[in-house]
């Protein structure tokens, strides 16, 4: 209970302490930016089939891409954090065969052209039933790793959905 009342101390001193600094003209802090009603739509492959980011980095299952702006770079920049709000996405995930559910996804790709900070697309990942083959649409040179679930059917049939999320943004 002691250690509950100095971790709920801590936080509060915490919160204070943003706030202050908040109110104060000049100094640099994180503000929380709040999307209600984004698009959320779902993809698999990635980089041409090759499960790599615009950027040439390695995407995971619940990475996400966002639009770009017109100097290529994301309109949310890569490593941010993205907390869904009352909504977790479920990710067949094809080494294991069950399900992973992700209350955040992390930005480390962008796509869909450019645009606002209102879409988001989740990464399925590049698996294959070992019956199924290695295509997935609008995708050319696939490569996929043969598991228990297909990640482009799982991915196209995701659809398009409305969710409310936040992140955290440096202010100088």
């Amino acid at each position: 209970m002691k250690k509950k009342t100095i971790t709920f101390a801590f936080v509060a001193l915490l919160v204070v302490m943003l706030i202050a600094i908040n109110a104060q003209p000049g100094l640099a802090y994180w503000l929380r930016v709040d999307r209600d009603n984004a698009t959320f739509t779902a993809y698999a492959m990635g980089g041409g089939g090759a499960g790599q980011s615009y950027t040439g980095h390695a995407l995971r299952s619940g990475d996400a891409a966002v639009h770009r702006q017109s100097n290529g770079q994301p309109v949310i920049p890569y490593g941010t954090y993205l907390y869904l709000k009352s909504y977790s996405v479920a990710i067949p995930n094809g080494s294991t065969g069950g399900t992973d559910n992700f209350s955040s996804l992390i930005v480390n790709d962008n796509g869909g052209g450019t645009g606002n900070e209102y879409w988001v697309d989740v990464y399925f990942g590049r698996w294959r039933r070992s019956s199924d083959a290695c295509t997935c649409p609008g995708v050319s040179n696939s490569q996929c790793t043969v598991g228990s679930t297909n990640s482009c059917t799982n991915a196209i049939n995701y659809g398009t959905s409305t969710h409310s999320f936040y992140y955290y943004r440096w202010v100088n």
